[in-house]
């Protein structure tokens, strides 16, 4: 989800600089088969559109033989550093990220 973010310009730095935290308020795993240990696996985020003021984003790990390991989801709400409030207007990173999206820059 860190890469996925640098991608879209919302570095930590980037949330320090506009005074914004953005704490993950939901977090879903589905399970589907168990990896072992050190068992290799690869994890694939994908951030869901949303005109809110908040990060969507969804997982897959698959297998090294390629099989679901888990899927999943977070949401990370768009809150002030100053007064911990949650954001009502989207923060200028977050317009500039959709409007990437909305231009076909972000795949």
């Amino acid at each position: 989800a860190t890469e996925l973010r640098r991608i879209c310009g919302m570095t930590y730095q980037a949330f320090f600089d506009a005074e914004l935290y953005a704490p993950i308020v939901q977090l879903h795993v589905d399970y589907h088969s168990s990896l072992m240990l050190d068992e290799l696996y690869s994890v694939t985020a994908k951030m869901v559109f949303s005109e809110a003021a908040r990060i969507n984003i969804e997982y897959t790990i698959l297998k090294e033989d390629g099989s679901l390991a888990a899927t999943g989801y977070t949401v990370q709400l768009f809150t002030s550093s100053k007064s911990n409030q949650p954001c009502l207007v989207l923060p200028d990173m977050l317009q500039e990220c959709n409007q990437k999206w909305l231009n076909g820059e972000l795949s």
